[in-house]
């Protein structure tokens, strides 16, 4: 993503001195750098840490080499810390469990315990496949989490058995959200965890959190419930091709059929060689979703 802050925070008159951050995420109308106008100035604020921003430019909404504009930090909002200020990830601590069960309390931090494998039971309303289906997350164990901000010292907090579906549900306010994921060390912002498969140029064993652009999909049988369905995302030039594999009722059921090419779908999991390409062979039914429309600007990038 070329724009670290892909939206603003509008909200005439609050401040982050004197008031509830919360009221902020819950009332503030979210501001693209393209949708910015004079009358703002002031009081647009960073979604991550939640500071005053500007535009740059700020009287157009393009550079003039055509570059488009790009919210930024004020210099006096120098000394707070904020992981969109850099492109590496930051891994979020805490200085005790409280403040990181106030978090997860506040839906500003999520302990991924494992997404689902099995899907729920089909719902009898049909439309938009998986968002018809009301279990998105449920409880997982108190899990050890290294969320302290001394060395080797680990929180009992919370988890979640989660769904991809279920971030992308609410992604613009999931993406300035911190995850800790499986097996991971740290809980990292997840626009800062989301990687762009056309970056991939070889199979990886380690789990992450891909996204992509469909560009086919296609039954791989007779039958497109029982078959595989082969979903083609566009890939790295150095790659032949890039596919997902999984039964066909289940990819239909979320939505993915030849009527998707152009969709956007994120997906957990490793990359793993399939003749001389690369796939995601198999996921459960909880790591792979697609995102909602509405959502695509966040990500897309030709």
């Amino acid at each position: 993503m070329a724009n670290r802050i892909a939206f603003a925070y509008y909200l005439n008159g609050w401040s982050v001195e004197d008031q509830n951050i919360q009221d902020l995420r819950n009332r503030a109308a979210k501001i693209l750098p393209n949708e910015f106008t004079k009358e703002m100035e002031g009081h647009i604020y960073c979604p991550a840490c939640y500071t005053t921003l500007s535009r740059s430019p700020r009287e157009k909404a393009v550079f003039s080499n055509n570059r488009a504009a790009r919210f930024i930090h004020l210099p006096r909002h120098k000394n707070v810390k904020c992981d969109l200020r850099t492109r590496q990830a930051q891994g979020k601590t805490y200085i005790n469990i409280e403040l990181a069960r106030k978090a997860i309390e506040n839906d500003e931090l999520a302990i991924i315990d494992s997404f689902m494998r099995q899907p729920p039971a089909q719902q009898e309303k049909e439309g938009e496949g998986i968002y018809d289906d009301i279990v998105e997350d449920i409880d997982g164990p108190i899990t050890d989490a290294p969320l302290s901000r001394h060395n080797g010292e680990k929180f009992s907090v919370p988890s979640k058995i989660t769904t991809v579906a279920g971030i992308c549900r609410r992604f613009d306010r999931n993406l300035y959200k911190y995850y800790l994921m499986p097996g991971s060390q740290s809980a990292v912002l997840l626009q800062s965890l989301l990687v762009d498969i056309r970056d991939v140029k070889g199979a990886d064993p380690v789990l992450r959190l891909y996204w992509g652009i469909i560009k086919s999909s296609f039954s791989a049988g007779a039958d497109p419930n029982r078959h595989l369905r082969m979903t083609e995302l566009h890939c790295n030039a150095d790659v032949k091709d890039f596919y997902i594999k999984a039964i066909g009722s289940e990819q239909l059921r979320k939505g993915i059929s030849e009527e998707s090419v152009g969709r956007i779908i994120i997906f957990w999991g490793s990359i793993t060689v399939s003749g001389i390409g690369l796939c995601l062979n198999r996921p459960g039914w909880g790591e792979y979703a697609l995102l909602p429309e509405a959502y695509a600007h966040f990500l897309r990038h030709e």
